[in-house]
């Protein structure tokens, strides 16, 4: 078992399907990537879905019998797909059980020690501060360190502000 996020339950509103599949399970690679908050907030058991940034048919959710699952948007109501954990979390990248997959026709499932979900880092973030003004006075040590004279951003102050991903 995975160690269990120390998070509380906050629910994200991207995450990340990652993994290295071995050769057998080539067909996984096309449901790794980013998951978005669907649109409208589309709630399964209670708790925020997920639909594939590229292809919004590919879906992640929640069952009723306890199982987050990725597949397909007419899945859903069926309550089949192709991975699945069972786990109560109550957002994905908080599982604490391994993934499976689905193997062959058979449609018996394997454990996919080699897939994670993560949280997506936020697409825009900020960088911000302030000056400090007059520094202690020449004889009064701070951390080690006499200053002397004014405190000022300097270049610093050039890299405040808003950061976006870049696509």
């Amino acid at each position: 078992r995975r160690q269990k996020s120390m998070r509380t339950s906050v629910e994200s509103s991207s995450v990340i399907l990652l993994g290295a599949p071995p050769s057998n399970f080539e067909w996984v690679v096309a449901w790794l990537g980013e998951y978005e908050d669907c649109a409208a907030g589309l709630r399964a058991d209670g708790r925020l879905s997920f639909c594939k940034r590229d292809d919004t048919d590919r879906i992640l959710w929640h069952t009723a019998r306890g199982y987050w699952h990725f597949g397909h948007d007419s899945d859903v109501a069926t309550g089949a797909g192709v991975i699945a954990a069972h786990d109560a979390a109550l957002s994905p990248e908080e599982v604490a059980t391994n993934w499976s997959v689905v193997v062959g026709p058979t449609s018996k499932w394997t454990l996919a020690e080699w897939l994670v979900v993560k949280p997506m880092a936020p697409r825009v973030v900020w960088l911000y501060g302030h000056a400090f003004g007059q520094a202690p006075s020449r004889n009064s040590p701070s951390r080690g360190w006499v200053f002397r004279g004014f405190w000022s951003r300097g270049w610093l102050e050039d890299w405040l502000g808003e950061y976006e991903m870049a696509e």
